[in-house]
């Protein structure tokens, strides 16, 4: 449908070479459109039983009673906090999954910042505390996005909000408050969108977010000290291949290294089709194709792979020594094989 509306040739005249399109095309818009309909009237329904809101006010009941407990003041402040899976790195923080967003009740007494998540008060001293930004690419599992506006949104591109259009979503960084106690160092993590308000609420002034200024803030912490080195084993750790496995592990080193991260990928991409492209003009001419041929095809496809997996190891997602030995070795042959008897 979208490729007969940007056609030069008119709606009478498409209509008349695929009618069939249009059929199917309206049906789908209708179909979905009577969906949409009958969802917001269900909803609007149930907002307006007697029976949902009596189940909502107690509820809301129910939690006025337990912040009045708990000493929590009713002007309270909701924070977007990272719950991030990781530890920190030399070069920043190995990250295991996906960070997830998560909205505390935040307040301060006693000169101490208390975090309320709907099970614990987390108490914070914030006597020599201190926000920092940190220059790491984390990647956000999108099931648990808050705000309202979308995260391909315009706005959100200064605080470092990435979207691809698989929907998966990226933090080129993040801020950090950090507090002692007990003679031990701890950070909380916040989306750079929630840097002024916990501002605001820890009294602490906020450093400046990258981009912000020609000179960076004392108050950065890069993620990489120098150029990204490559990271090469023999076996790939069991440990990372769940979350390595999933996009959002992509999605991370795209967000700390966007610029390098397109390069990598294009060269990737060219090493991937080298052998193929090396063994085309070598190919004899005017010869029909036959399944020799395309096993030599798939050979040049296998033992490019093997090519590709060493520049992953500079976007630090090398599969190991052994992938890319049985690669090269396991597409030479049928390379080799192909040759020999498409001749």
């Amino acid at each position: 449908m979208i490729a007969i509306l940007k056609a030069r040739t008119s709606l009478r005249a498409g209509y008349a070479n695929a009618p069939g399109v249009f059929w199917v095309g309206g049906a789908a818009l209708l179909i979905a459109g009577t969906l949409e309909l009958i969802q917001r009237l269900k909803i609007w329904r149930m907002r307006k039983d007697a029976a949902f809101q009596e189940t909502c006010r107690t509820l809301e009941r129910a939690e006025d009673a337990l912040h009045q407990a708990l000493e929590i003041p009713e002007d309270t402040e909701s924070l977007e906090i990272l719950a991030l899976s990781g530890k920190p790195g030399k070069d920043g923080a190995e990250i295991s999954a996906p960070a997830r967003n998560l909205a505390v009740l935040c307040f301060r007494q006693d000169g101490e910042l208390c975090l309320y998540d709907g099970t614990r008060i987390l108490v914070l001293p914030l006597a020599g505390a201190k926000l920092r930004t940190l220059e790491w690419g984390v990647p956000v599992d999108g099931s648990t996005w808050l705000r309202k506006d979308r995260p391909d949104s315009r706005k959100l591109r200064k605080y470092g909000v990435i979207c691809d259009n698989a929907g998966q979503i990226g933090l080129r960084f993040c801020c950090a408050l950090e507090v002692w106690k007990d003679g031990q160092g701890y950070r909380l993590l916040v989306p750079a969108y929630e840097l002024l308000k916990l501002a605001l609420l820890t009294e602490l002034d906020p450093p400046k977010l990258p981009g912000e200024g020609e000179e960076k803030s004392a108050l950065s912490e890069k993620a990489e000290k120098g150029p990204v080195r490559p990271v090469f084993y023999w076996r790939f750790p069991r440990e990372r291949a769940g979350f390595w496995a999933t996009p959002h592990a992509d999605v991370g080193f795209r967000a700390a290294h966007p610029k390098l991260y397109v390069l990598l990928v294009c060269l990737g991409l060219f090493v991937l089709l080298l052998p193929l492209l090396l063994l085309l003009p070598l190919l004899p001419t005017g010869q029909p194709a036959n399944g020799w041929m395309i096993l030599l095809g798939i050979g040049c496809l296998t033992a490019g792979t093997g090519l590709f997996n060493i520049v992953a190891a500079w976007m630090h997602q090398y599969l190991g020594h052994w992938f890319t030995l049985g690669c090269l070795l396991v597409g030479g042959l049928m390379m080799a094989l192909g040759w020999m008897l498409m001749l």
